[in-house]
């Protein structure tokens, strides 16, 4: 498929623009003509290409960049790989496109129950001398230390941010050094004027906003914080305060959006400038919103916000 588009664009000067031309390119080259004339028993090496496409956003790519598993020998001169079990795949030199080999999902269905020692073989395969599937594991060993749990945390907080609303609960990682020995902040957030919450994404050069410094690709957010109760021994009510202020926070900081918290009555609120504690930001003065008065946090909410505070 590399050699079909390097000769489309080199030779034919084809300029693709996404991958779904890409796919459609492929699709028309390797049509059903072309698969035919290659089929098992024509005497070619390939015997048939199946094109796959999905777009990046439902790509599971938020960890696994940092995420360390058991090495699979081979794995840059192999063929064909079958995902079996979590934590196991299946990998063989040569694939093949058979009828056999295209249903055989595992061991004991269409592949014969033979020890790992000797490979899976498929059952009923077109090929003179099948090729054996090998037993491998690829096992979760950890991630690569602090960096990559800060580096999980920021792109995910970004991710967050991309699909933020006005009047949205979030949790906010709390790093400041005031000594607290809670690990969380929990946020609404605010219009900024624009009909949304997010003030800018920077795009270029590193930049401060009212004391916070955003890379490129953050997202200035803007938030009114919820007071944490002390009558609360687990710390998991918050109350709003009506003279809050509001504040920007870099998406990087974010940890969790959407929240669903325990509600108690509503009560409507309107926005006041005032000094903040926290020293985060300066205070941004926006449109009100409808809040209930208090929240308590699910514990496996907590939890789940825990789980990428570093």
């Amino acid at each position: 498929m590399k050699r079909a588009l390097r000769k489309a664009t080199l030779k034919r000067k084809m300029i693709f623009k996404d991958y779904t031309e890409i796919a459609a390119y492929l699709r028309g080259k390797f049509s059903d003509e072309w698969q035919e004339e290659h089929k098992v028993g024509a005497g070619h090496t390939v015997n048939a290409v199946e094109i796959f496409e999905v777009p990046s956003s439902e790509i599971r790519n938020d960890t696994q960049a940092f995420e360390v598993y058991d090495s699979v020998g081979g794995v840059r001169k192999s063929f064909g790989y079958l995902a079996l079990s979590d934590g196991v795949v299946l990998q063989r030199w040569f694939d093949c496109w058979c009828g056999a080999c295209a249903v055989a999902t595992g061991p004991g269905d269409g592949m014969a129950e033979v020890a790992r020692d000797s490979g899976y073989h498929v059952k009923d395969c077109v090929l003179p001398e099948p090729e054996p599937w090998w037993h491998c594991s690829v096992q979760l060993q950890g991630t690569r230390g602090l960096y990559a749990q800060k580096k999980i945390a920021q792109f995910k907080g970004r991710k967050l941010a991309a699909k933020l609303e006005p009047n949205t609960f979030v949790a906010v990682q709390d790093r400041s050094v005031s000594g607290r020995q809670e690990h969380y902040l929990i946020g609404v957030t605010v219009d900024c004027g624009n009909g949304s919450c997010i003030l800018k994404q920077v795009q270029k050069d590193r930049e401060h906003i009212d004391g916070t410094r955003f890379d490129t690709g953050d997202f200035a957010i803007a938030v009114r914080w919820l007071t944490r109760l002390a009558e609360d021994p687990q710390q998991r009510t918050f109350e709003l305060d009506t003279s809050s202020e509001q504040f920007i926070i870099n998406s990087t900081e974010l940890r969790f959006s959407e929240l669903e918290l325990d509600k108690h009555e509503v009560q409507p609120i309107t926005p006041v400038v005032r000094r903040s504690n926290r020293g985060m930001t300066k205070a941004q003065s926006h449109q009100g919103t409808v809040l209930n008065k208090k929240y308590v946090v699910p514990i496996k909410t907590e939890q789940a916000i825990l789980k990428y505070c570093y």
